[in-house]
């Protein structure tokens, strides 16, 4: 009895003994997690500051004066000294008995309406037919359905003008709005700035307007209020929400129902607006006859309609919703017309066109062809003959110059850059200072017609308008170089400023021979003298045209300073950080790394607090500013470079170079030369393809290619399984890169393919012991199966709002509840698999299930039965698995109903890999790493997106808010955008999970050094390629492909590094890998 006592008294010591040292290893497991999650982010700040001090020096944004023209800047002063010249300014001509002092008379018109309707394509506003473009084929969606303006054109050309308007990329509407109010040209950087739109520190046409005491009543975008607030008239000024681009209406609403009031029209309102919105216009009689009472206190009137954009955006312009918000922008421009007053003048202008997607941002011809329209009541413009235009722009425009045939292919077309410099001269104002454009020619050359000059002849009212076109356009030019004189990197051309020299000297003898004309009486009556003097004047103005051009181009060259010494601080910092991913993932054994970690935080403290002291201390003393431009910068700087110099110490306190030297020569030797030598090849040519814009350009291509190669490779291996995968692995890529993103169309399609063949049956079969356990199950047939359900009825509620005509015919449910629901079903979706679902796999069972097995058919009451875990040899995995599902379910809602199916062929081939690496015994190599990076990459461009600002799908920034609510807006966008590298980041940690049992190598803090090893691989393999793209991005920085190509695939890869970083510290180490660890280990010791 005692005997036995002090047995069970032992079993139970040697139990708490080993409770103990389970409680120990676990709470060391903990510090060490810790540490890793200290030492990643310090790594990851390393990296962050790299990037800080290349893109400041790479994307800067241009040299603007931040003088303000005033009344005198139209006029230089060498010609105000000039007693000759100044005849032409400020006396009448004895000429003709006229005055051709501009600036001493009232502007033209009293008033202005200027309407802006966003993205109008200017082929949205001419006709087409296959008489009128026989190449080109007539769409129902766009064309013919906005016939207002060319029909007034044609029918009124002594009041109209249409013309075709070019935008300067980059084509977003915050950096068209500052083109067009400043006269200068946008920045790729300042098209980030879009959804943050600030006040223009610079010269601009709304400023003019203010300071010569306009009152300027705005309605419409918001993006107004963000950049000109303190100049509009708040009594009297409307904005609305801009970047809802799922809300077609309500913008429009909004400037329609004060539209007309602010006209003092008796239009009704409610005769135009489309309430078919969630938003509620109430509109009182009180604020009602608030407008009427306001009508008379504007000058100037900004309208700024945006469903045409919003259109564009949500279904691209072949949609049956374009048809609609044309004709609804017609029947305003058409009663607008109507109520204007003899004095005022209308604008009707889009800023930027739109692709075949409805998309913009980028430099295709769709996007940057516009609409530019004027008209008034008053007959001022008298056309000019073609001939003479034609003359006066050197034959570069068609002889038929506004030729609408092939969507007007040959129509003749001005620069957004002109608006200004024409505004400013019709409405008397300074030209802006900054301004780079010219006045548009048919605006000046009908100044002088028989309506306001019935006694001249038509050869003295041409003379009178060739002189009046050059004076204004000299004007212009004089502004242009007096910006230039104030910018210091301009101003020493000497080119352009010779070429404005010799333009001034020709001013002058064409004003002394205008002076002597004038002179003799009898001149008038001496057409030869004339004609010469007239031949004299258009040769000038094709001069000032030529000098105009150049000095644009050389802007656009100089438009951003790059700050080099900048670029190389980032670089190597870039490169440093890719130095210490080397050593840490691959060089040094991840064991050694888990030790090292608490003397790599305690080192890189020590190392920045003595890098700040030194550095700041040089800084301060020494003043070096022709290194860092601020004593913030270089304090940042040595942070970056304590961190570097803390790991670099920590690594060679303990390893000697040689050593080092040693590891980096096996370094191709991981497991199998053969496979080290593919994925060394591999990684150069992914980063040889940022060295060429062709090879840029089809990159999809060029990573199908790499992935069928491995799986041919695979093939090849003598494994019959393997062999099986392999093929499955090669089919899906091949199907995925032949697939684009369907429309919503093929959703019928999609939802029977996705519900039977994929989810059911794919996914499935990789988890047939673990499909058993009631957490696998559970989580995969009542969570997964029925939330893709949920997706499935937002599918098809998209498909009803998209196919209106299906929805009026069968179902006829109200637009404002369809898009209702789909808001709720989006949140319900996402609150289930981000908050329940992590709150589930946090707490929930792990993937496992104890059965019985008898062994012998007569033993009925199981005695001699075995016990069973189903689902232990894939442990790990299947329960990781299950968090990936989490994430899985919100990337297929922000996609197209295509995009989810291929996003369900990502996650198979995915498993494909898996179960080849390990049939192979490959965990230890980094192709399981490189496939999985290629197969984010393979399918970013699969399910619709490239490297361009165009390709953005917006319309996901709006599935969780009506409007921009930070975070919800942000996170949908990075989903959409990066859902398969989020997917592939947290799959990682399946590499070593995968077929691992709790009782093979699962030593808690090897195992989680082993996992965060392949992150760090994933990471060095990232940062190597970033490295490139940055290093070619500033090597082509005057490419002429740099920002349309070279730049956005430079910061694609920016983003994806950051995303890796933020989903693999805390999703992968700080969430998912270290909680299953710990609880695998404490329910097997």
């Amino acid at each position: 009895m005692e005997a036995l006592k002090k047995k069970i008294q032992r079993q139970k010591w040697i139990r708490l003994h080993q409770q103990f040292k389970q409680d120990l290893r676990l709470k060391k497991f903990k510090y060490v997690n810790i540490l890793y999650c200290f030492n990643l982010f310090l790594l990851f700040c390393l990296q962050i500051i790299a990037l800080f001090f290349f893109l400041k020096g790479f994307l800067l944004q241009k040299t603007s004066s931040n003088n303000y023209a005033n009344s005198l800047s139209n006029i230089d002063n060498v010609l105000e000294n000039n007693q000759i010249s100044n005849y032409l300014f400020n006396n009448d001509s004895s000429l003709f008995n006229v005055s051709l002092n501009q600036h001493s008379q009232k502007p033209s018109f009293e008033k202005s309406i200027i309407v802006i309707i966003d993205a109008l394509r200017f082929d949205f506003v001419i006709p087409s037919n296959s008489s009128i473009s026989p190449s080109i084929q007539t769409s129902q969606f766009y064309h013919n359905n906005f016939p207002t303006l060319y029909q007034t054109f044609s029918s009124n050309p002594q009041n109209s003008l249409l013309l075709k308007f070019i935008a300067d990329p980059p084509t977003t509407t915050l950096q068209r709005l500052k083109g067009l109010t400043t006269g200068s040209l946008p920045t790729f950087k300042e098209a980030g700035s879009n959804f943050n739109g600030n006040d223009i520190n610079e010269d601009n046409l709304i400023y003019q307007l203010f300071n010569n005491n306009k009152s300027i009543s705005f309605l419409g975008d918001d993006t107004w209020v963000s950049l000109f607030n303190k100049y509009l008239n708040q009594n009297i000024s409307y904005p609305y929400e801009s970047l809802n681009v799922w809300d077609l209406h309500s913008v429009d609403n909004g400037v329609i129902m004060h539209l007309f009031p602010l006209l003092n029209s008796s239009e009704n309102s409610f005769d135009y607006i489309n309430l078919n919105t969630s938003t509620s216009l109430p509109f009182s009689n009180s604020k009602k006859q608030h407008l009427y009472n306001n009508s008379k206190n504007w000058d100037i009137l900004i309208s700024h309609f945006l469903g045409v954009d919003h259109v564009g955006h949500r279904y691209g312009p072949s949609n049956y919703e374009m048809i609609p918000k044309l004709n609804q922008m017609d029947s305003i421009l058409k009663k607008l017309i109507q109520n204007l007053s003899n004095d005022t003048l209308l604008i009707v202008m889009g800023d930027h066109g739109m692709d075949v997607n409805g998309n913009h941002g980028g430099d295709s011809i769709e996007e940057l062809e516009s609409t530019l329209f004027f008209y008034s009541k008053t007959p001022i413009l008298n056309h000019t003959s073609n001939d003479l235009l034609i003359n006066l722009n050197q034959n570069k425009i068609n002889k038929n110059i506004y030729d609408i045939t092939n969507n007007g292919e040959n129509y003749r077309s001005v620069n957004q850059v002109d608006l200004v410099s024409t505004l400013s001269l019709l409405l008397n104002l300074p030209i802006p200072y900054n301004n780079l454009g010219l006045p548009i020619d048919e605006l000046f050359l009908n100044h002088f017609n028989s309506f306001n000059h019935p006694e001249l002849s038509n050869f003295q009212l041409n003379l009178l308008n060739i002189i009046n076109l050059m004076k204004n356009q000299f004007i212009s030019i004089n502004q242009i170089h007096n910006y230039r004189l104030s910018n210091p990197d301009l101003k020493n051309d000497i080119e352009i400023n010779n070429q404005f020299q010799a333009i001034l000297k020709k001013y002058h003898q064409i004003n002394d021979s205008f002076y002597k004309i004038s002179l003799n009486q009898t001149a008038s009556e001496d057409e030869i003298a004339t004609n010469y003097f007239s031949e004299q004047i258009k040769k000038l103005i094709l001069d000032i045209k030529n000098y105009q051009s150049n000095s644009l181009n050389k802007c656009q060259e100089k438009w951003a300073q790059f700050n080099m010494t900048y670029q190389i601080i980032g670089i190597l910092l870039f490169f440093s950080s890719l130095i210490v991913l080397v050593i840490i993932s691959k060089l040094i054994p991840s064991v050694v790394i888990s030790q090292l970690n608490d003397e790599f935080l305690s080192s890189i403290i020590l190392m920045i607090f003595l890098m700040v002291i030194i550095f700041l201390s040089v800084f301060l003393i020494l003043k070096p500013t022709t290194i860092f431009e601020s004593l913030l910068d270089c304090f940042i700087f040595s942070i970056g470079f304590g961190i570097f110099m803390g790991y670099l110490i920590t690594i060679f306190d303990r390893y000697s170079l040689s050593w080092l030297k040693f590891q980096i020569k096996n370094f191709a030797k991981d497991n199998d030369s053969d496979w080290s030598f593919t994925n060394i090849a591999s990684l150069i040519i992914l980063g040889f393809v940022y060295t060429s814009n062709s090879l840029i350009i089809w990159e999809n291509k060029i990573v199908n290619i790499l992935l069928i190669t491995y799986g041919v490779l695979l093939k090849k291996i003598n494994y019959n399984l393997a062999f099986y995968h392999s093929i499955s692995f090669i089919i899906v890529q091949r199907l995925s890169s032949t697939v684009k993103v369907c429309r919503e169309e093929q959703i019928n399609f999609n939802s029977k393919l996705m519900k039977k063949t994929l989810i059911k049956n794919s996914i499935k079969k990789y988890f047939i012991d673990n499909y058993q356990s009631a957490s696998f199950k559970l989580w995969f047939q009542k969570f997964f199966i029925r939330l893709s359900y949920l997706v499935l009825v937002y599918w098809f509620l998209e498909y009803l709002e998209v196919n209106q005509d299906v929805n009026v015919n069968f179902f006829k449910i109200s637009v404002n509840i369809i898009k209702e629901f789909k808001i709720w079903i989006a949140r319900i979706i996402f609150f289930i698999s981000m908050v329940l679902g992590s709150i589930a796999w946090l707490k929930g069972p792990l993937c496992i299930k104890l059965v019985s097995s008898n062994a012998d058919s007569n033993d009925i009451n199981g005695k001699n039965s075995k016990k069973i875990l189903l689902g232990y040899n894939n442990l790990f995995g299947s329960t990781y698995f299950l968090l990936i599902l989490n994430f899985l379910i919100m990337i297929l809602l922000v996609n197209k109903p295509l995009g989810g199916i291929l996003i369900l062929l990502l996650v198979i081939q995915i498993l494909t890999v898996l179960e080849i690496i390990d049939i192979l015994n490959l965990k230890d190599n980094m192709i399981s790493i490189i496939l999985l990076n290629l197969l984010g990459l393979s399918y970013f461009y699969s399910t619709g997106h490239q490297a361009t600002i165009s390709s953005i799908q917006w319309e996901y920034a709006f599935m969780l808010s009506k409007s921009i609510r930070f975070p919800f807006t942000h996170f949908t966008l990075i989903l959409n955008n990066f859902g398969s590298f989020i997917l592939v980041s947290i799959s990682i940690a399946l590499i070593k999970f995968w077929k691992l049992t709790p009782m093979k190598e699962t030593k808690p803090i090897s195992l989680i050094s082993k996992i965060i090893e392949n992150w760090l691989t994933l990471l060095m393999i990232q940062t190597f390629l970033t490295l490139i793209s940055m290093i070619m991005a500033s090597h082509f920085k005057r490419h002429l492909m740099v920002w349309k190509i070279f730049t956005p695939r430079m910061l694609m890869n920016l983003l994806i590094l950051i995303i890796m970083n933020v989903i693999i510290l805390f999703i992968g180490i700080f969430f998912g890998v270290s909680r299953l660890i710990y609880k695998v280990n404490q329910v097997f010791g």
